[in-house]
């Protein structure tokens, strides 16, 4: 049957080590920098993005999820919609949107940049 064509087709586990990436140019490569700093800072209305998100986290904290190594597209509009005020969320969405408030699209792309590019811990 199909499924298990499927199954026979792909391995039964990931290959290990990290995936190959292309080399960033130049300018990425200082947009991801500018990134790493704004998630290191945070804000006076909030913690920095990174002591909740990671990197560097020894454990995961609970209600917060790691981004490391998740699509750029996928985290700017996320972080958009904190900013915005429209995203829906559970019991932190108040923190998010005061950390995402004064977010410029700039900071935004940066950000999201950055931790699409942090191996997925």
């Amino acid at each position: 049957d199909d499924l298990t064509r499927v199954i026979r087709h792909y391995p039964a586990s990931a290959p290990e080590g990290p995936t190959p990436t292309t080399p960033l140019p130049p300018a990425e490569l200082e947009l991801m920098e500018q990134g790493a700093g704004v998630a290191a800072i945070g804000n006076i209305d909030a913690p920095s993005c990174a002591s909740c998100h990671g990197p560097g986290l020894d454990q995961t904290k609970p209600g917060f999820p790691r981004i490391s190594g998740q699509p750029r597209p996928y985290l700017a509009q996320q972080l958009k919609l904190w900013r915005d005020g429209t995203r829906g969320g559970g019991p932190r969405k108040e923190l998010m949107e005061k950390a995402a408030r004064n977010l410029s699209d700039a900071e935004i792309d940066a950000l999201a940049l950055y931790y699409s590019q942090l191996p997925a811990e």
